[in-house]
């Protein structure tokens, strides 16, 4: 699987970057296209990783909310307007984060950045923890 060899290339990169003590986030994808398709990327990403550096891993924290578009099918700023308000915290966020140490990173990881609006909204949701926020991509797509 190519994601196993980017990771495997990236350890070093990614054991510098990310701390036992940080907890990483993945956006969230649409609960109808996860059921169609069996799989979410950015768990995957974030499973990874987390196993690679100790880090902590927690898909439940942000939600999505809502029915949207896929942000492949659209551009620019379209795809701002598309995620306007598609995140929200789990009812229980505040609470599971009380599990994890103060001291740590907030990390939202999507798998592919293309115009950066899913992570900048997610972030946005995110920041309602309290704690710092920070954003991870894997892979970046050339987007004029």
């Amino acid at each position: 699987m190519a994601l196993n060899f980017l990771i495997q290339a990236a350890t070093p990169q990614l054991k510098q970057l990310f701390s036992e003590q940080d907890i990483l986030l993945p956006v969230p994808m649409p609960m109808y296209r996860m059921r169609r398709s069996g799989l979410h990327h950015s768990a995957d990403l974030c499973q990874k990783i987390a196993g690679i550096t100790g880090a902590q891993f927690d898909w439940q924290i942000l939600r999505r909310k809502g029915v949207h578009q896929r942000q492949s099918s659209l551009h620019g700023k379209a795809r701002q307007r598309n995620l306007h308000r598609a995140f929200q915290l789990s009812p229980d966020a505040t609470s599971r984060m009380d599990t994890y140490s103060s001291k740590g990173k907030i990390w939202v990881v999507d798998d592919i950045l293309t115009t950066g609006a899913t992570l900048r909204h997610a972030c946005q949701v995110a920041k309602q923890l309290k704690r710092p926020i920070f954003a991870f991509s894997f892979a970046r797509t050339w987007h004029k």
